[in-house]
């Protein structure tokens, strides 16, 4: 597809079924922040920072299956098997995708947590 310009990401994740974490050890990852705000569905490893974002059925995390800081081979099986669960069953995915977005990046929780730090 080439670039996409910004303004039709939104539209993108939202006609997708699902995104797929490629990143390996991933630290902060904003692709998938946006697409649980989508409403996408995430899948992955259980490597880096996926398992505190993606939680609940907002999305399939499986373990890598070797080591990632190696780059061993992955359990590709369990990812396919965390795929089509996901694929399956779209609506309760999608749902809690979008309530995990909102209950743990949205403002309000992000001023919150802005405040626990610097006020105390």
């Amino acid at each position: 597809m080439g670039a996409i310009p910004r303004e039709q990401i939104p539209w993108l994740m939202r006609s997708s079924h699902l995104l797929f974490s490629a990143e390996v050890n991933p630290p902060c990852p904003n692709s998938v922040i946006e697409a649980l705000a989508c409403g996408l569905p995430v899948i992955g490893f259980e490597t880096g920072s996926l398992a505190e974002i993606v939680q609940g059925d907002s999305g399939r995390l499986v373990p890598y299956g070797g080591n990632p800081w190696k780059l061993e081979p992955p359990d590709v099986p369990a990812l396919a098997e965390a795929t089509t669960e996901v694929l399956e069953d779209q609506p309760r995915f999608r749902k809690s995708a979008r309530e995990q977005a909102e209950s743990k990046f949205g403002l309000d929780q992000m001023m919150a947590d802005y405040l626990k730090v610097l006020v105390g």
